[in-house]
């Protein structure tokens, strides 16, 4: 029997953490990789003092020395920050694609991009596209001919209708709506439970049902 491979997670804060729980419950027998750590950048007070886990930081990911057998996966939902990760590395270590068996989806009419990561109950319909290290949090439903862009995630819950596009980049928080035939320009941010009932042409945020931009003063109030 080969030697399994070593996985690291890419991000030891809130959603690595959750990768971490989400790979656990992958059977040992249905594993070609072993967890190996976190590769968290980080100065101070380590993003896992506070919180329980199984595994420690290995290293920092700007400079590990990865062997040519190595696998990693992003534990990362920030899109810029996948973006800047994929960059550096893509040509360094392989990006594992992250398919939990609790996602329904059938894959002889889908495209995912390497380094994507579906998380359990998520449900993606026919002809759904999506690009490199898209993220698709727990029991989010994509609808038939969507076209996710590379780096772009999808919170927990997310809506998205039959045809709709989300640009590269893009980030549709929990409990948002997508309507059919509607697109999300490249690094637009949608709030949590929103509804997006009309393209979206620029990076403004939108909040609110129907989704609509937000004023300076009301971005202040939120922060």
């Amino acid at each position: 029997m080969s030697e399994k491979r070593n996985l690291y997670i890419i991000g030891a804060g809130d959603f690595g953490r959750v990768m971490e729980y989400w790979l656990d419950l992958i059977p040992e027998s249905e594993r070609d990789w072993r967890l190996a750590g976190f590769l968290h950048s980080y100065e101070g007070k380590s993003p896992l003092e506070d919180y329980p886990t199984s595994l420690s930081i290995a290293g920092d990911w700007q400079d590990f020395g990865f062997r040519d057998s190595d696998l990693c996966i992003m534990g990362i939902s920030n899109p810029s920050w996948k973006r800047r990760v994929h960059e550096r590395l893509k040509d360094k270590v392989e990006f594992m694609t992250f398919i939990h068996p609790a996602a329904s989806l059938n894959r002889r009419f889908l495209q995912i991009g390497a380094g994507a990561v579906i998380c359990p109950h998520c449900v993606l319909s026919t002809n759904v596209r999506a690009g490199a290290c898209v993220t698709i949090c727990i029991g989010t439903q994509i609808g038939h001919d969507v076209v996710l862009g590379d780096y772009s995630s999808l919170m927990g819950n997310v809506e998205i209708g039959g045809h709709a596009k989300i640009g590269e980049g893009a980030y549709v928080g929990s409990n948002a709506t997508i309507i059919p035939h509607k697109s999300i320009c490249p690094g637009a941010y949608i709030g949590a439970g929103s509804v997006v009932v009309r393209n979206v042409k620029d990076t403004t945020t939108r909040f609110g049902n129907p989704a609509r931009p937000l004023s300076v003063r009301e971005m202040g109030e939120m922060g």
